[in-house]
């Protein structure tokens, strides 16, 4: 979708505890390999999420790298 709530991100269609875990923890990742980002407007508002724009680029390369490993 390209920019998402950090609550739907995390909470998607299920609510459960596993589910909230693992999603909390797939958005630090992108957070951390800076395939998206994160903004808020204001103090306690709403934490969006966005791709960025050369998010494409990025997951081709990873995907060359990782069958470069494989081989």
């Amino acid at each position: 979708q390209g920019r998402v709530t950090f609550r739907q991100a995390l909470f998607g269609a299920r609510s459960d505890r596993e589910y909230v875990l693992v999603s909390f923890l797939a958005v630090l990742e992108l957070l951390r390999r800076r395939v998206a980002r994160a903004t808020q407007a204001e103090v306690f508002g709403e934490i969006e999420l966005e791709a960025r724009a050369d998010f494409k680029a990025w997951s081709t390369e990873i995907s060359e790298h990782a069958l470069d490993e494989e081989v």
